[in-house]
């Protein structure tokens, strides 16, 4: 149901044809026709319902960030790169599209649906960042909207991790780092920023510092996968083999459809001389891949 063009006063009725198809009992299409004759009836009607739509769709989006920030499994496997190839993301942007466009700008809400348009425009941009060959423009668009959206809300700890990851990808690891510091000073329970700080100080070769923002996102938010893949990326670095090993296969049994640690793995054990178990696991790593970039 493509919405995004739809005139702003025909958007309720869209919606309800819509819904009218999806529904089979007569009852639930009996009720749909009634709103439908409430809203013919009266403007006054068809703007009290698009604003409730709006911010029906504003709590969507803000209970997408809640969970995110609270580390919750599935939203975090959502946010991973390879699901970009199914657009999980690229509905929110949509979504929030459609918001601003029933929303008055006098409204509370307008700007506050400004920030998620920009916010999850952005993530739906960086997600497809590792699956595109010319990566150099999808993060300038993924930036500019983060920019716009740190604009309009300069506190949120999500938008600052967001803006961390994409100077990652542009390698410039100072700015990276002040993103990622102020973002975790913005929500100090959060473990995410904690974790992209030890991710960067690892690829620096600052094991040890590593080591402490990897100690503390495992206090603030003990049991979430990435920390046990970043630290096996420690250990193995350190050339900890065993406590490496271990590492990866507790996030492996947190989540099998990652295949990092799986491919991280076969390297610990290459260097263990464990060649059997090596070609175990690279084999999982690359049936994960191939059915992720297929």
């Amino acid at each position: 149901m493509k919405l995004d063009k739809v005139p702003k006063e025909k958007i309720a009725f869209t919606l309800i044809a819509g819904l009218k198809k999806s529904l089979f009992s007569a009852a639930g299409v009996k009720k749909l026709e009634e709103l439908v004759r409430n809203l013919e009836a009266g403007q006054e009607t068809l703007k009290r319902f698009n604003s409730r739509l709006a911010v029906l769709f504003d709590e969507v989006g803000h209970q997408k960030i809640v969970l995110y920030l609270k580390g919750d499994a599935a939203e975090l496997e959502k946010r991973r790169y390879y699901n970009a190839a199914y657009d999980t993301y690229d509905i929110y942007p949509r979504m929030f599209e459609v918001a601003l466009k029933l929303t008055e700008p006098d409204n509370y809400y307008y700007n506050i649906i400004r920030v998620k348009l920009h916010y999850f425009a952005g993530v739906a941009l960086r997600l497809k960042i590792p699956l595109t060959r010319d990566q150099k423009p999808l993060i300038e668009k993924a930036l500019a909207e983060q920019e716009k959206a740190l604009r309009l809300e300069e506190y949120a700890p999500y938008i600052y991790n967001e803006l961390g990851i994409l100077y990652s990808y542009k390698k410039n690891d100072a700015k990276a780092e002040k993103y990622f510091v102020t973002a975790s000073r913005r929500a100090p329970s959060w473990a995410i920023p904690l974790i992209n700080l030890a991710d960067l100080y690892a690829g620096q070769g600052k094991l040890e510092k590593a080591q402490l923002y990897i100690d503390s996102a495992a206090m603030r938010q003990p049991g979430l996968q990435d920390i046990f893949v970043s630290q096996g990326i420690i250990l193995e670095k350190k050339e900890k083999r065993l406590q490496a090993e271990e590492a990866f296969w507790k996030s492996i049994k947190l989540n099998n459809r990652h295949f990092l640690p799986f491919e991280r793995l076969g390297y610990v054990y290459m260097n263990n001389m464990a060649f059997a178990k090596a070609d175990s696991v690279f084999n999982a790593a690359a049936e994960r891949k191939r059915i992720l970039f297929q």
